[in-house]
């Protein structure tokens, strides 16, 4: 395949100059560009002559011209064509990402932060694409679910989405609440953050959680993610140092960039630590976040990198 690869250019130099020749002589008509018959184009025909598929001669021959060095390492025996072709598309895979990045970094995001509960939070007039959070499990902490989904139903654009950490012990009542027809509110999925290194204990419960269910909620009409979700990810579980309910910013990255684009606006209610905010900056996306503590405001603040004039009094 590579050989025939390798011949592609003169072979097809050859048949143009012989159809052009004959055209002058008005013994033969010209073949069109894009041709019916597949048999006179020159992969098919060295394909047939080199004994291997057509298929393979075309990817050669991309790869002859994309990606140099892996096809003369194929050529040389030292890799199969299968093989280069996967590393050929994971180098065109972490470029365009690569690219992708540097574009990001380039764009202004804005992220306005507020010390407000979230029981007493007014609208604030913009609509966000995805609200992501990580609310408090405890039992008396139940009502601030409901409280929740009242915001999603009020801040967020039609076919937003809701993706919010979850415990487990009181999983039931939190499903229920964000699922009260009164909210609005329609489940989507289960997504699983799995943590890495390290295990959270419930003695009073015999248990061992490794893991931690995440809750996505859609406000209809119903609109399909920017990108396929896997429903499982994994992260190194968090080092509590700044905030009691610190968490780390790959464990929201998915969620960012699975239900959002660069450029749209997320919301955090309880901000915490200030890692959505932080992904939400490194993804390009614009933020609005909220916490109750003055103390976690003025990590957040420092963390981002806030100006005095972002943030909200």
């Amino acid at each position: 395949a590579m050989s025939a690869a390798d011949a592609l250019p003169q072979w097809t130099a050859k048949s143009r100059a012989v159809s052009n020749a004959n055209l002058r002589r008005g013994t033969k008509r010209t073949i069109a560009p894009k041709m019916r018959n597949r048999s006179h184009r020159s992969d098919f025909q060295l394909a047939k002559l080199f004994g291997v598929s057509p298929r393979y001669v075309s990817l050669a021959a991309w790869l002859r011209k994309h990606h140099g060095d892996l096809a003369t390492e194929v050529s040389r025996g030292e890799r199969t064509l299968s093989r280069a072709m996967r590393l050929a598309r994971e180098r065109e895979r972490e470029s365009k990402l690569t690219e992708t990045a540097a574009q990001i970094r380039k764009q202004k995001t804005e992220i306005e932060l507020a010390c407000l509960d979230i029981r007493t939070m007014q609208p604030s007039g913009r609509k966000v694409q995805l609200i992501v959070t990580d609310p408090p499990y405890s039992e008396q902490d139940l009502p601030l679910w409901d409280e929740l989904a009242k915001l999603a139903r009020t801040s967020l654009y039609k076919g937003g989405y809701l993706a919010v950490v979850s415990g487990l012990q009181y999983l039931d009542q939190v499903m229920a609440r964000l699922a009260n027809p009164k909210w609005g509110l329609k489940y989507y999925w289960t997504l699983c953050l799995a943590f890495e290194g390290a295990h959270g204990r419930r003695h009073d419960l015999g248990l061992v959680t490794s893991w931690r269910p995440v809750l996505i909620f859609y406000k209809p009409p119903f609109q399909k993610p920017t990108r396929q979700v896997l429903d499982r990810y994994a992260v190194t579980a968090p080092r509590i140092k700044q905030h009691r309910w610190q968490q780390r910013v790959e464990a929201f990255a998915p969620l960012i960039k699975n239900f959002s684009r660069a450029g749209e606006w997320v919301m955090d209610p309880f901000a915490g630590s200030g890692a959505v905010l932080e992904s939400c900056r490194d993804l390009g996306r614009n933020a609005l976040g909220a916490d109750n503590d003055p103390e976690a405001i003025t990590l957040i603040a420092n963390r981002v990198r806030l100006k005095p004039q972002r943030r909200w009094s």
